[in-house]
C-alpha cells in the first residue's frame, strides 16, 4: 500500500488543552502512531467550553450550549460529571447521539475504526457493520469496574464483546477477568499495555541517592483526578501521624478539591499538603524531580499508568492493595488496605528508616525502557490494524 491506512478514531476522553489530564494516554497513542508514517488518524471526541474549532485531525462534536459542555474531558470523565449533577444525564444523551451522527463520516472515511471506552464502541458497532469496517475497542479500567456495579455498562460492556472485532485491554487483568466471563470471545480479547512517556526514565536516571535522616522535608507525591474512587483523603490523614517534616503534594485537579481542602483546613495541615490544580505536563515534571516518595491510595484501578511513571522515575512507592496496582508493582512497593492510615503510616515510616531507594525497577532498564514506550505501544497496534486490514480482504 503506497496511501497511508486511515483510522477513524473516537473517544469521550482527550486532552484538549495543554493542562489537560483528560484520556491523555489516547493522545500519545494517536501520536505515536502518526510518526510511524503509515496512518492518517481522524480523532472525533466531544467538545468543551474552550474549544474554540477543529485543528487538522481532531474534530470536536458540539452537544450542548457551548456553556454547558463540560461533561467530558474533565477530571473523573463521564462517571463524575454524573455524580456531580444528575442534569447532566440529559447532555450525556445528547452527547451520544451526537456522537452516533458523527460515526457515520468516521466509519465512510476511514479503513479501520478504533474507540476508546465501551461507550465510544457501542457508538461505532452500527456504523461498523453498515460500512464493513473493522472495529478495535480500547476497553479501560473504568469500563471493567463500572459494568461490575451497573447493569447499565454491564451492558455497554457486552455489546462490545459481542461485536467488536477484536477488544484490546490494557491491563493482564482485564484480559483474565472478561475472558473468564465471555468464553466465546477470547481469542479476540489481547492485551497492549500503555506506553510511559520517556521523560520519566530520564528523571529516574538523574535522581540522587535518598538519606532521609539528612533531610529537613520529606516530601510525598500522589498524581490522580481529585475524585472520590482516589481515597485522597486517607493520604492527607496520614500527616497526622507522620513528623512534620513530611508534606504532600496532589497532583491534578477534580471535583473533590473542595472537599479534600476543607479536611487539610479541619485537621490545621495547611502549611505541609499543597493542591497543584491542573498543569502542563513540563509544569508537573518538576514535582516528580523533587519527590522523594510516591504514594497513591485508589480503591479501584484497571491499570494506572500513574505507578509505571513513579516506576520509571526510581521513586520508591506506598500504594493501596488492589489487584490493578500489584499487577504493576509486584514486589517493587509497599502496601497497605484500602483506607488502612496506619498501615500507609507504618510502610512510609519503614522506608524512612532504611532509605529505601531502587537503583533500578529492572535488571535491564533500557529494555523496560523499550517495552513500555509509546512507539512499542504504537507498533503493536500497528500490527494489529494491518492484520485486520489482510483478513477482510480474504474474507
Amino acid at each position: 500500500m503506497t496511501d497511508k491506512i486511515k483510522i477513524g478514531v473516537m473517544t469521550t476522553s482527550y486532552p484538549i488543552e495543554p493542562s489537560s489530564v483528560s484520556g491523555v494516554f489516547v493522545k500519545h497513542l494517536c501520536d505515536a502512531l502518526e510518526a510511524l508514517g503509515k496512518f492518517e488518524l481522524t480523532i472525533v471526541t466531544p467538545s468543551y467550553q474552550v474549544v474554540e474549532r477543529d485543528n487538522s485531525s481532531v474534530k470536536f462534536v458540539r452537544y450542548a450550549p457551548k456553556e454547558l459542555e463540560n461533561i467530558a474531558h474533565s477530571p473523573g470523565g463521564l462517571p463524575a460529571a454524573l455524580n456531580r449533577s444528575k442534569w447532566n444525564l440529559v447532555w450525556l444523551i445528547s452527547m451520544f447521539l451526537m456522537l452516533f451522527l458523527s460515526g457515520f463520516n468516521l466509519a465512510k472515511k476511514s479503513d479501520v475504526l478504533h474507540a476508546h471506552w465501551s461507550l465510544s464502541g457501542v457508538l461505532l458497532v452500527f456504523w461498523s457493520c453498515v460500512f464493513r469496517r473493522k472495529l478495535v475497542v480500547t476497553l479501560r479500567g473504568q469500563d471493567v469496574n463500572l459494568a461490575k456495579k451497573k447493569k447499565v455498562f454491564k451492558i455497554l460492556l457486552d455489546i462490545v464483546i459481542r461485536y467488536a472485532d477484536v477488544v484490546v485491554c490494557v491491563s493482564q487483568n482485564q484480559v483474565d477477568y472478561l475472558r473468564n466471563s465471555y468464553s466465546f470471545a477470547v481469542k479476540k480479547i489481547i492485551l497492549i499495555p500503555n506506553g510511559v512517556e520517556k521523560v520519566f526514565f530520564e528523571i529516574g536516571s538523574r535522581r540522587k541517592k535518598l538519606n532521609f535522616k539528612k533531610k529537613k522535608k520529606i516530601k510525598l507525591l500522589t498524581s490522580s483526578s481529585l475524585i472520590p474512587i482516589k481515597k485522597n483523603e486517607v493520604l492527607i490523614r496520614s500527616l497526622l501521624f507522620l513528623d512534620k517534616k513530611f508534606e504532600l503534594v496532589l497532583l491534578g485537579d477534580g471535583p473533590e478539591r473542595m472537599n479534600l481542602e476543607r479536611l487539610v483546613a479541619e485537621l490545621k495541615l495547611q502549611d505541609r499538603v499543597l493542591f497543584t490544580g491542573q498543569m502542563t505536563g513540563n509544569e508537573k515534571l518538576n514535582y516528580w524531580e523533587d519527590a522523594d516518595i510516591f504514594v497513591f491510595a485508589s480503591e479501584s484501578e484497571g491499570r494506572p499508568n500513574v505507578l509505571y511513571e513513579a516506576y520509571a522515575s526510581r521513586l520508591p512507592a506506598v500504594v493501596s492493595d488492589i489487584p490493578g496496582n500489584r499487577e504493576i508493582m509486584g514486589v517493587e512497593a509497599l502496601y497497605f488496605p484500602v483506607g488502612n492510615v496506619d498501615k500507609l503510616v507504618e510502610n512510609i515510616m519503614t522506608i524512612e528508616e532504611q532509605s529505601v531507594q531502587k537503583k533500578q525497577h529492572f535488571e535491564q532498564d533500557q529494555l523496560f525502557n523499550e517495552l513500555l514506550s509509546w512507539r512499542q505501544s504504537a507498533e503493536r497496534h500497528s500490527k494489529l490494524y494491518f492484520d485486520m486490514l489482510q483478513r477482510r480482504v480474504t474474507e
